[in-house]
């Protein structure tokens, strides 16, 4: 038996609407890198969706769950109409990951309460999160100067195996870091089992042994998009930081050509760089020897072995 059509929830008033200025690669993938940091606790309802601070030069994607947090800056953004904060739903933004490819049109409009995508003939409508995002800079460490390299897949793997030994409550794992290699172990006491497994990495300073959840590691390094990492550390109980190599391209190159170049990604050593035009990638092309000389010098060690400019 069906119901009442009036009892349908009415179309959301659209008034003063403003462009959001994203793309739709952009926006993709702000979404798979960060989303999975979102809180499924209802009762924390800020925290239940994605951060997104819209300024003239750059846009900010931040998720947390009060226990990891994850950000995504884009320095080479040009905001459209609207300049502000804005906390999108996980539903909305998992949706639109799901229905838009990288290369389809897409417009995002944001209202007073209400963030709108247009896709084609389709136009999805969300309610924004009205709530107070807590201050998130401020539990990001500015003093973690031990630094290690790893291949985020070898690391991966063998937190992936480890973690099979785990307590399955706490699924807590430790990682001793010393000159030249990280020793991944767990123990569960209850079960009587136990599990080691040693990589190589680079570092060079006092040996530092870290807990992690391993469920909340595998998610971060699933989501690296770089074949090597670099983790800051401070002390064995402060927050660590994860970056991907390529997160350190405009550091490493400066900043007319970090201005005019998107890093993308890192597979096998090669570098993969998305040019502002055509022009730019051709007379990136001919620097691309200089280029790779000053990014791995800027990186301390030869970790690039090429650049493909797009």
């Amino acid at each position: 038996m069906g119901k009442p059509a009036d009892e349908f929830p009415a179309t959301p008033e659209l008034n003063k609407r403003l462009d959001a200025g994203i793309d739709a690669n952009i926006l993709n993938e702000m979404i798979s890198t960060v989303s999975f940091a979102v809180s499924r606790d209802d009762l924390k309802p800020s925290l239940t969706g994605v951060y997104f601070k819209f300024e003239k030069e750059s846009l900010t994607a931040v998720a947390t769950d009060g226990h990891r947090l994850a950000k995504y800056v884009r320095s080479d953004f040009k905001a459209g109409e609207f300049q502000g904060e804005v906390i999108v739903p996980r539903k909305f933004l998992n949706i639109i990951n799901s229905y838009i490819s990288k290369d389809e049109n897409i417009q995002l409009l944001l209202g007073e309460s209400v963030f709108t995508a247009t896709i084609g003939a389709d136009t999805i409508y969300t309610r924004i999160i009205d709530e107070r995002f807590p201050d998130y800079q401020s539990v990001i460490p500015t003093d973690n100067e031990k630094e290690i390299r790893a291949s985020c897949t070898d690391l991966l793997s063998a937190v992936k195996r480890v973690s099979i030994f785990s307590n399955k409550a706490t699924h807590q794992i430790a990682i001793r870091a010393s000159n030249g290699s990280a020793t991944i172990t767990t123990e569960d006491p209850e079960k009587a089992s136990k599990a080691q497994e040693t990589i190589n990495i680079e570092y060079d300073g006092e040996s530092i042994d870290v807990g992690y959840n391993a469920a909340y590691l595998k998610d971060i390094l699933a989501h690296m998009k770089s074949d090597e990492i670099v983790i800051k550390l401070n002390t064995p109980i402060s927050a660590g930081l994860f970056y991907p190599t390529l997160t350190l391209w405009p550091t490493a190159v400066g900043k007319q050509i970090a201005d005019n170049t998107t890093a993308q990604d890192v597979k096998h050593g090669t570098l993969i760089v998305r040019a502002k035009s055509p022009a730019w990638a051709q007379e990136l092309q001919l620097k691309k020897k200089e280029i790779l000389s000053t990014l791995n010098s800027g990186l301390g060690k030869k970790t690039i072995k090429d650049i493909r400019f797009i």
